[in-house]
């Protein structure tokens, strides 16, 4: 085993050269330079390398697999004194040292220099690189797929390849778990590890232990269940991707029959009577940002609602505010760091970033010096060390939640920030941080007035929607705490309230649901908050949404959209105000109840197909049952598998009943008849009687001498 191990090292080690050179001239050529670049790094790092790392994993697998799959370099190998199994982990013990030594050494240089140069000169940290050192383990299983892919017989080179597909399903699951927020985010990463590599290396054991010396048509009705499941994973990814390929490629083909610039919105006037806008975006120097430009109206209330209307001169609907439900900014592995939006959008010189510890960075970016000040609850300070890793900011929720109350460029420019617990204000040339408003919500929406000072404040937390005033002093800046709102608005509780928006009219106040399909909703209510009425008013589908792909969805394993739809049952039942974010809300073609349909006809033709060929395929009744169930879950990717497991049964004709026989049996399947004796071939000897010696008889010998 000791020499296998040191002649796989001096045949591959030419591979840790390439690794060293490329991932680290890439890593080190798109290190950050600014805030920009310094934020996002950590799914920046993985963008980039991840390629680097499954070429790496496949060039070593291959070029370790395929020199021993040829018949007289196996046979050398079979020959020695040691077992299948001793073989195989000596060849991986040795590539799985030299890719990870590869991968990992230029990921820890880097490691080492963004802990030196963050968080006083940009927003980074050696945590980072952990998403990329994570990636590179699981790009690993790449290595064992490609060691898979060559041992495994396959009649087609199609089906061959399927283990390739299951092995790139592990990165990808990897990243989505360092991108939860979660407490569990380590379990979860290592279970994903571990079932992922797992079943790659289950795989790739036996296809070189048991089937790398078979033909393809000769190859066992058993499989293992590491290689089943890689396979049907593969298939079920293979479909899904038809499937989703499918339905882009209508959508992009309706989204030609219609004009790209005209949108649709639902918006009221002054007196608040509800309309459907169709505007254009343009962009507006003045305010740095796209406005949006009124072409038609369309009066909602009218008897004929599909019928466009002039905008008169000088018309503008009534600002909306967005009061979308929404979450803290939850700290992960890719993003410790997090931009903290400042409205208006004007250049400025400080940017500003919050941290996984609930901490407001200020960055100077035109200062060699990046880092100015650390905001956190406690005050202002001018270092990180200073500041502390304790009692940061609550949470900080929704899009824009940092707000310069002027637009000067100065530090003196008061803050006002919103975090799960209401509304903070910051001076920072006082370094103070003192709350003006202590009220939880989900969401909330600044308001401003002509000079950009905010005046009032939207808070939502649940179905209550509350208005606050900010008072002013001279500067424009809040001076007193809030206590009490000046209106209160309760939304009914029929409805689930995912999203809303709200404007203010000249004799109350419209709630709306934003709305591209079903019929949009205006519930009206007075100065006081008293309900006035409930509208609802169809309003025309965006072209966009239109896109009919119910009879792709059977290309889609069923199981897929059935766990969309499992999740939106808990969403349900655990967030009783909101709306599921998913295919419940706002759509009344893909509901529920059609889907199901869809989903429960796809599965019985899948299952009808998979037991024919599983029969076809000379499967017992046993495993024919068990790939039908399999289907009922995964539509047509458990064909798909069947096909890639198992080769079509060769038959020829039995003599005793004329009917086609496998030749993999010894009796006949229909009669039980045994095979007939083969004819004999060859020379046709006359007298079987051997000389009773072999000697010369003596007159021979006697001529002889």
């Amino acid at each position: 085993m000791q020499s296998i191990i040191w002649k796989e090292l001096r045949e591959q080690a030419k591979w840790l050269p390439i690794g060293w050179l490329v991932i680290g001239s890439v890593l080190w050529m798109s290190r950050p330079h600014d805030v920009g670049d310094a934020v996002p790094y950590a799914f920046t790092a993985i963008q980039l390398a991840t390629p680097l790392f499954i070429l790496l994993a496949l060039a070593l697998g291959l070029s370790q697999s395929i020199p021993d799959s040829r018949p007289d370099v196996r046979a050398h190998l079979l020959h020695r004194p040691i077992s299948r199994r001793q073989i195989f982990a000596a060849k991986t013990i040795t590539g799985a040292a030299l890719y990870l030594f590869a991968t990992l050494l230029p990921l820890g240089v880097m490691a080492i220099w963004l802990s030196s140069v963050g968080p006083e000169r940009i927003p980074v940290t050696g945590q980072q690189v952990v998403p990329a050192m994570a990636m590179a383990v699981a790009c690993f299983a790449c290595y064992m797929g490609a060691q898979w892919t060559v041992y495994r017989p396959a009649k087609w080179f199609g089906t061959r390849l399927l283990p390739l597909v299951f092995t790139a399903v592990v990165p990808l699951v990897v990243f989505a778990v360092c991108n939860l927020p979660s407490a569990f985010v380590w379990l979860c990463l290592l279970v994903a590890l571990a079932v992922g590599l797992g079943i790659s290396t289950a795989g790739a054991v036996h296809a070189f232990v048991n089937l790398a010396d078979l033909p393809a048509a000769s190859s066992p009705r058993q499989r293992s269940p590491a290689t089943v499941v890689g396979i049907l994973i593969g298939s079920s990814l293979v479909m899904l991707f038809v499937g989703l390929g499918l339905i882009l490629w209508e959508e992009r083909s309706a989204s030609r029959s219609w004009d790209p610039q005209a949108s649709y919105a639902t918006v009221v006037d002054h007196s608040g009577k509800p309309y459907q806008m169709q505007f254009e975006y343009e962009w507006s120097q003045k305010q740095l940002e796209t406005i949006q430009v009124p072409q038609a109206l369309y009066d909602l209330r009218s008897g004929q609602p599909r019928q466009p209307l002039p905008v008169p001169k000088d018309w503008q609907p009534m600002p909306e505010y967005n009061l979308w439900a929404s979450r803290a900014s939850q700290p992960s592995l890719t993003s410790p760091y997090h931009r903290a939006p400042v409205v208006p959008i004007v250049p400025r010189r400080l940017e500003f970033v919050s941290d996984s510890w609930g901490r407001l960075l200020c960055y100077d970016a035109k200062s060699r010096q990046n880092l100015r000040y650390v905001i956190t609850p406690a005050g202002v300070f001018d270092s990180a060390s200073a500041a502390g890793y304790d009692a940061g900011f609550s949470g900080i929720v929704g899009s824009n939640n940092l707000l310069q109350a002027t637009q000067d460029d100065a530090p003196a420019s008061p803050l006002l920030l919103a975090d799960s617990q209401g509304v903070q204000r910051i001076d920072i040339a006082a370094g103070t941080v003192r709350r003006i408003l202590n009220a939880p919500h989900e969401s909330f929406a600044f308001v401003q007035n002509d000079v950009k000072q905010v005046e009032r404040i939207w808070i939502r937390n649940g179905k209550q929607i509350s208005g606050y005033d900010l008072p002013q002093d001279d500067q424009g800046a809040a001076t007193r705490d809030l206590v009490q709102p000046f209106v209160s608005l309760t939304l009914p509780d029929d409805g689930r309230w995912q999203g809303v928006e709200i404007s203010a009219f000249d004799n109350g106040y419209v709630v709306h649901t934003p709305s591209y399909q079903q019929p949009a909703r205006f519930i009206s209510f007075d100065l006081q908050g008293t309900q006035i009425s409930d509208e609802r008013f169809p309003v025309i589908p965006h072209p966009a949404l239109q896109v009919d792909g119910n009879f792709m969805l059977a290309v889609i394993p069923p199981i897929l959209p059935a766990g969309v739809l499992a999740g939106e049952a808990v969403w349900v039942a655990t967030h009783p105000d909101h709306t599921p974010p998913m295919l419940l809300w706002d759509s009344d073609r893909a509901t529920a109840t059609r889907l199901l349909a869809i989903l429960a006809i796809n599965a019985f033709l899948a299952m009808a197909a998979t037991f024919w060929l599983t029969g076809r395929r000379g499967l017992a009744i046993g495993s024919r049952l068990s790939w039908t169930i399999t289907a009922m879950l995964f539509s047509w990717s458990a064909a798909l598998a069947v096909l890639a497991l198992y080769p079509r049964i060769v038959r020829q004709r039995c003599g005793a009943c004329e009917q086609a026989r496998r030749i993999d049996g010894d009796h006949c399947e229909h009669c039980g008849a045994c095979w007939e004796p083969e004819d004999r071939e060859g020379i046709e000897i006359f007298d079987t009687d051997e000389p009773a010696s072999c000697q010369r008889p003596v007159s021979d010998q006697a001529a002889i001498s």
